[in-house]
Parts: C-alpha cells; structure tokens; sequence
C-alpha cells in the first residue's frame, strides 16, 4: 500500500474533531506514453488516479482522456495519453508534501529515472510510463528550486489545457487574467 508522505501536526490532529479543515483544490495533470511491468499508458493514467482518489478529501474531477503528439520526441514517438485531475486536500497538506506523493506515485507504476533510450530532442520532454504534475495548488504562487506553482508551462500546453477547460474553462491560473478556455484558444490559433 502506498505510503503518503503526509504527516498530520499535533494540531492538525486535535482539529479534526472540533472543525471542518479548510480545502485547498489543486489540479494534476497527468500523461503516460510508455508500458511498464504496471500496464499500458490507459492502465497506468487509472491506477494513478486510483491513487490521487485516496488523498483526495472529496469526489474528485476528472477529465476525459486525450491522446496527443509526444512534444519534444523525435517523429514517430508514442502518443501520450493525457488527463487532468482536480483534487481536495485539507489544510494538513502542503505543496511540497503533495510533490513527494506524485513521486511515490509514479515509482510505485514504473517510472524510474532511467527511461530507456534516449530519443530526446528537448530534454524535459521523453516517453515514461507515468507523469504526475502539479498545476496548480490553491491560489499559491511558489517558485522554489524543483516546484514552480502555477506550472510553470502549463499555459502552453494544450495537452494540459484541453482537459482542464472541459472541467474548469474559466478557471484563471494564479497570477493570470485569461481563462484555460482563452488560453486553449490562443493556443489552437497559432
């Protein structure tokens, strides 16, 4: 079973039964392109939310599923299949702690540093089995080394986009005047 890293405070604790935690919503995107020992790409995007669904204090949303153009992958590469999710964490949370648990996440379904042969032509971009990334937490803007909050190249992808404004297209991004849908829009007239 996964092990979350999240660690409730003592006051945490003993506010859980005098009242509500406040909610924080954050989005994760997420995309596979690559099979591990886990499953196929539609297999591991399930198991992941699977998971999310666990840390998730409410009903979570949940796009449809996108298929699109490995970005960055020499022609030819494997399709990605692309989601979003939209998730409720209480107050015990923390970005950083949410970050530690996408990583476990994608560990316990096979992505592991070394992702085979290099087909790279950018160097963020290349096949793995599962990708796990915080969009947005909240309201916060964090710009810390190994996090950026509001992602910091979410507004230019469509395969973040796409899903998102079938959930939430006029939902702004922190520190963003244009909706997802403007900014899909935008994206889709270039």
């Amino acid at each position: 079973m996964l092990e979350y890293s999240l660690t409730l405070c003592m006051s945490c604790q003993r506010n859980i039964m005098k009242k509500a935690l406040n909610k924080t919503e954050s989005v994760i995107a997420l995309g596979s392109n690559k099979p591990s020992e886990y499953g196929e790409p539609t297999e591991l995007v399930e198991r992941a939310l699977e998971k999310l669904g666990h840390i998730s204090e409410s009903n979570m949303e949940v796009s449809s599923f996108f298929w699109t153009r490995a970005e960055g992958l020499e022609p030819g590469a494997a399709k990605f299949l692309n989601a979003v999710a939209i998730i409720t964490l209480n107050d015990c949370w923390s970005p950083i702690g949410l970050l530690r648990t996408l990583k476990q996440i994608e560990l316990e379904l096979g992505r592991h540093k070394d992702y085979g042969p290099k087909i790279i032509v950018n160097a963020y971009y290349q096949p793995r089995p599962i990708d796990l990334d915080i969009i947005t937490y909240g309201s916060a803007q964090i710009d810390i080394p190994g996090l950026v909050i509001p992602h910091e190249r979410a507004w230019k992808r469509l395969f973040v986009l796409e899903p998102l404004a079938e959930l939430r297209p006029k939902m702004t991004f922190p520190g963003s005047a244009k909706t997802v849908s403007e900014l899909k829009q935008a994206l889709l007239s270039c």
